[in-house]
């Protein structure tokens, strides 16, 4: 009976040097993380990238020099400019020079391991690595054809009818919108200086953006592609 204690008692006192040396090293912070996003789309050489931008709450957790990181984030990705040749339904005899650019508006959650290195007491380097999942909620796309001047505008995650009708021709084709589901990858490397960090991030799409891609069916698997710059302040626990 009384090795039986004595094995108990030593077992609860390792126990509470284990929380307390855990709990000495844990630490929670939730603050507000805001950046610019350059973003395009992969293949590159089919569109011009476009500024936009990531803003949420931020979320980490640091059982010592390793941690994790999650989030909830609103993000503006897509592209400024992209040119392609469209046969139009009643044209079937013409391609016509059409142009698009694409703002995609994304609701996102990332899940993130974090290293950060002590330079000393108040400042920290780091590096950070996770997926996250993106959900479109809103955005539009500008498609123009050119050679008709003839220009319209549709929603981003909507499949839409877009056509012209003058004197000489009735054109019409279905725009088909984005998916609304992005998996990806991001990652980064930031500094922490006392209760501020600043951060320089990508995020890459592993998910196929369109359907169809809009001004052209021969091009496939287009991704999201974003390089970010964000700053954020945390409150620490």
């Amino acid at each position: 009976m009384a090795i039986e204690l004595f094995i108990m008692k030593k077992y609860f006192i390792t126990l509470i040097c284990f929380c307390a040396t855990v709990n000495s090293f844990a630490q929670f912070s939730i603050g507000a993380k805001a950046g610019l996003v350059i973003a395009d789309f992969h293949p590159t050489y089919i569109t011009n990238s476009k500024t936009g931008f990531k803003a949420g709450l931020s979320l980490q957790y640091m059982f010592s020099e390793w941690g994790l990181q999650t989030g909830a984030y609103f993000k503006e990705v897509g592209i400024s400019h992209s040119r392609g040749f469209v046969r139009y339904d009643g044209d079937p005899e013409n391609l016509h020079l059409t142009t698009m650019k694409s703002n995609l508006e994304y609701f996102e959650i990332p899940l993130t391991l974090v290293y950060k290195y002590s330079i000393d007491q108040h400042v920290k380097i780091g590096i950070h690595a996770g997926p996250y999942l993106s959900i479109g909620y809103g955005g539009s796309a500008v498609i123009h054809i050119e050679d008709i001047q003839s220009g319209f505008s549709v929603d981003s995650f909507e499949d839409d009818w877009i056509s012209n009708v003058n004197e000489q021709r009735v054109i019409k084709k279905q725009f088909k919108g984005a998916n609304k589901i992005d998996l990806g990858l991001t990652g980064g490397l930031g500094v922490d200086i006392y209760n501020v960090n600043i951060s320089a991030n990508y995020d890459l799409g592993l998910s196929n953006v369109y359907k169809e891609f809009p001004i052209s069916k021969n091009i496939k698997n287009v991704k999201n592609r974003a390089f970010w710059i964000a700053i954020a302040y945390h409150f620490q626990w």
